[in-house]
């Protein structure tokens, strides 16, 4: 694939959108109301992730936790680079894989 048909597919694929996207999301991230909620996710990302010693190591409970937690790191990801919807989707799963983790138990 030469250059010019990377730069078409990325501009098809919008993302030039992708990357202004993240620009702006940076950018707000750095004013001191978004660095609140940067904080914020910080956070929640790293009560989740203490929650790891929680889980047994045995069984199939360790496997729906390991998952829900790259589930989570993906929704913050999209929603850092302006893919909302999939990152709602995203959180959902989370949510129902580890409900239905906590239901089995």
């Amino acid at each position: 694939m030469s250059a010019s048909e990377v730069e078409r597919l990325e501009w098809r694929a919008g993302l030039q959108d992708v990357i202004r996207v993240a620009s702006e999301t940076r950018r707000y991230f750095s004013t001191p109301s978004g660095l609140g909620l940067a904080t914020q996710f910080e956070s929640d990302l790293a009560a989740y992730s203490a929650t790891d010693d929680l889980v047994p190591y045995f069984g199939d409970h360790r496997l729906a936790h390991t998952e829900a937690y790259f589930q989570l790191q993906n929704a913050v990801c999209l929603a850092y680079h302006g893919f909302y919807s999939q990152a709602f989707s995203t959180l959902r799963s989370v949510c129902e894989t580890d409900t239905s983790a906590s239901l089995a138990s």
